[in-house]
């Protein structure tokens, strides 16, 4: 071994340039994996940082009309004295809090909420059972560790200093490491006792121990396993909650908090695939790799038919070749390494610095990347297998060479026709195809976003949050402010997400289909000044009693009522066949009293919706819901608008404020983002395919060099040649072109079906795309071709 590793030292010195090459193109497709993974590594698979993360589960159950139902004190209290197997169980609610104008969101959890999840402090101490006795006593509070360095400047002194939060004064009693949470926990800037709830605006389970307003959190105990509490917690749950009650279950929830986004099948499958593309770069990097090496053992064939025939073995050959090509693994894997630590430095300080102003970066974003064990485990794999699979066929091939034709100089393999040559080159151009249309399509949205036209105007619009108390007042407040143009309702503001569906029958077609709705005040057409075109809008008071009335969009009327008027009929809506835990009307029945134009109420980049049918709701409605303000001069003034509204009302009462040109910028953002990794993807692609294209078409030149003098000296032309060579090339790429358009059609149906926000692409992308990787697969065979015009047939039909 410590001569094949000496042998391989001295080739390396011998031809530097060609070892250059190849660890540079191997580094590139590990720098590019590793870097994806490490970013993957931090974002999704690191575990909180927390003892025995993977012992820690979140509890819930889905109803036919809520998702993640809660449970109320007395169903913690219960589950806590019958739950086998566990060593913990704590609950908690969510509050949020004004602090200078500005919201600051905490958790109210019960005393043991930090035992059971073994966390220690980075200063003072946690929360204990001692500081939740009873409603009411001991105002404490532990702040988060980005809290402590931004509201309150890092203040070496703040244990033991008093805080206003909500009503209360509070004593800080300490500080979280930095990162502390449980996934979706990433903004949370204080922790205080759920004892301490009257403080604050949420509702108090104190006051009502039936209202089911907590979450849950578990941690196992011995012989605990996830299927044995999921099978146990679905009888309790079936026990508490008969089929006739309103929180009977339809389906258990037992979701593991050991990392930072749940791994559920939607997250398996996305991070899949997201492996999966990236691999394919170190696999096209390694296919550029092989044909390199595969003519490089051409060259090679008689100094190995030589030690054959002295008497070396195949496989001491054979595993003298590989320990050169792993020789390469090293640099190779220094120039991964190199990238990998590069893109962990310069990501978080590019996500801060595009960030769309207005929004904050987000905190998951934000944490440390860096290559850890299984970030440097995965590099060294993906080195040693790479530098073993691009010498396992060339090994193969020389080691099988008729050693005689090889002893006398002679081409001992076959260099016109290769079926490995053949499939590399195809794998190249199919991957580099992949990346283009990739990077064209999410290109061709990035544009399009850029220059949004959803049909409504949202430049000057935010939602609120406010408690459902409140909201009638602060409306009324703000339709008098001077600087507020128009206030509406909604269960959800437009653009932020897809819209859910319902099935619905039409009357007199008795068309059945799914459509889109939204449920909105009267004021929301004007607001957004979508124009209606037939019949009315609704009336305040019928908003206010929610009747079963409703508008649609034109697109609606055609699909349902196509040549027909849709004033007056109705929709039957059809119950759900499958159990949801998604909020639907309660209408079984609604007539269409108005019909208004097509706008975009769900995502950006879905385009105009197909279906939309408006319900209506008024802002004294009970249930969640988004007041919509519409303010006459900037978001900032109509933001300090709004706050002076509820100030007005109740001081300091949490609120949340989103301005809709914030949210589209960042989908924008995001999108942007994503164009630029895939199209830095397909720049490596097609320099890779280019580079594998060029490199063949150039050896098989070099190789066929007296055939060619032969064909020329019996009279075919350059032209002649030239062309035979582009149409053996063009055979290859359509292989490989017709793989990457049928691999790029299901990916982006996979995409789009994964990630909602995700479109499929149109036909530009994929023509655009094979456009340029049939350009440039010509341009790569035509420029070593024209070489042949340089053959002398004299001197190519010389016998060396």
């Amino acid at each position: 071994m410590l001569a094949d590793i000496r042998y391989a030292l001295r080739g390396i010195r011998r031809s530097p340039l060609f070892a250059a090459s190849v660890a540079a193109t191997i580094g590139l497709g590990l720098g590019i994996l590793c870097s994806a993974f490490t970013v993957l590594d931090a974002w999704i698979l690191r575990p909180v940082d927390l003892p025995d993360a993977q012992a820690l589960y979140a509890l819930s159950w889905d109803t036919t009309t809520v998702a993640r139902h809660r449970f109320s004190l007395d169903d913690v209290e219960d589950l806590r004295s019958a739950a086998p197997n566990l060593a913990g169980v704590t609950a908690g609610q969510e509050a949020t809090v004004m602090v200078n104008d500005v919201p600051m969101a905490g958790l109210l959890v019960t005393g043991n909420y930090f035992d059971v999840l073994g966390a220690r402090p980075a200063m003072g101490r946690l929360l204990n059972h001692a500081d939740a006795p009873a409603p009411g006593e001991h105002p404490v509070v532990v702040l988060s560790d980005a809290a402590w360095r931004v509201r309150y400047g890092a203040d070496p002194a703040i244990v033991g200093k008093q805080i206003t939060l909500g009503r209360e004064r509070f004593d800080v009693v300490g500080v979280t490491p930095p990162g502390f949470g449980l996934p979706g926990q990433d903004g949370v800037a204080f922790w205080t006792p759920l004892t301490m709830s009257r403080a604050f605006l949420p509702s108090d389970p104190w006051a009502d121990r039936s209202a089911a307003s907590l979450f849950l959190v578990i941690r196992l105990g011995a012989g605990g396993t996830e299927s044995r509490i999921r099978a146990w917690l679905d009888v309790w749950l079936h026990q508490r909650f008969p089929a006739a009650s309103d929180s009977a279950p339809v389906a258990v929830r037992v979701e593991s908090q050991a990392t930072r986004i749940p791994l559920n099948p939607a997250g398996r499958t996305l991070l899949v695939l997201l492996t999966s593309v990236f691999s394919l770069v170190l696999l096209v990097a390694c296919a550029n790799v092989t044909n390199l090496l595969l003519a490089r053992a051409l060259g090679r064939q008689r100094e190995l038919a030589v030690r054959l025939s002295l008497g070396a073995t195949r496989w001491r050959v054979a595993r003298q070749l590989t320990t050169e090509s792993l020789a390469l693994a090293l640099p190779a894997a220094a120039v991964g390494l190199a990238m990998t630590i590069a893109t962990g430095w310069a990501l978080p300080q590019l996500i801060a610095a595009t960030v769309p102003p207005g929004l904050t970066p987000l905190e998951p974003m934000m944490v440390p990347i860096e290559p850890n064990l299984r970030g440097l485990t995965l590099l060294c794999i993906a080195a040693v297998l790479s530098a073993v699979l691009v010498t396992l066929a060339p090994a193969l091939r020389v080691t099988r060479a008729n050693l005689v034709r090889a002893s006398k100089g002679e081409s001992a393999l076959d260099t016109r026709r290769s079926r490995l040559r053949t499939g590399l080159v195809a794998m190249q151009i199919g991957a580099c195809v992949l990346f283009i249309i990739g990077a064209m399509g999410l290109i061709d949205e990035s544009r399009r976003l850029a220059n949004p036209d959803p049909g409504l105007r949202y430049e000057h619009v935010s939602s609120v949050r406010i408690a459902p108390e409140l909201r009638a007042a602060v409306a009324s407040r703000l339709r008098a402010d001077p600087a507020v143009e128009r206030v509406a309702a909604a269960w959800r503001p437009p653009l932020v997400a897809p819209l859910r569906g319902i099935g619905f029958v039409a009357s007199g077609t008795r068309i059945e289909q799914n459509a889109g709705f939204m449920v909105v005040s009267p004021e929301y057409f004007p607001l957004f000044d979508i124009r209606i075109v037939g019949g009315r809008n609704f009336t305040e008071l019928e908003a206010d009693e929610n009747a079963p009335l409703v508008l649609v969009s034109e697109a609606t009327a055609r699909t349902f009522w196509p040549g027909l008027d849709p004033i007056g009929q109705t929709l039957d809506l059809v119950p759900p066949r499958a159990r949801v835990s998604e909020r639907r009307p309660a209408h079984t029945s609604v007539r269409v009293i108005g019909v208004v134009k097509d706008v975009v109420n769900g995502p950006l980049i879905t385009g105009i919706d197909p279906t939309c049918v408006y319900f209506a709701t008024g802002l004294r409605s009970p249930g969640e819901l988004s007041v919509i303000v519409r303010g006459g001069t900037t978001v900032s003034g109509l933001k300090d608008s709004i706050t002076e509204a509820v100030n007005a009302i109740q001081p300091d009462a949490p609120i949340q404020i989103t301005a809709l040109r914030d949210f589209v910028g960042f989908i924008a953002w995001a999108f942007q983002a994503f164009s630029a990794t895939a199209s830095i993807l397909g720049i490596v692609g097609l320099v890779l395919a280019f580079s594998g294209t060029y490199a063949v078409v150039a050896f098989l030149v070099t190789q066929r060099t007296r055939e060619f003098g032969i064909r020329m000296a019996l009279g075919a032309t350059v032209r002649q040649i030239v062309q035979a060579m582009l149409g053996e090339t063009l055979r290859t790429a359509s292989i490989g072109l017709a793989a990457g358009l049928g691999v790029s059609l299901a990916l982006g149906r996979a995409f789009s079906r994964t990630i909602p926000i995700i479109p499929a692409f149109s036909a530009g992308p994929y023509a655009v795309g094979t456009t340029i990787v049939v350009a440039a697969t010509i341009v790569a065979a035509l420029l070593p071709s024209l070489r042949t015009a340089r053959i002398d047939p004299s001197k190519a039909l010389r016998v060396e």
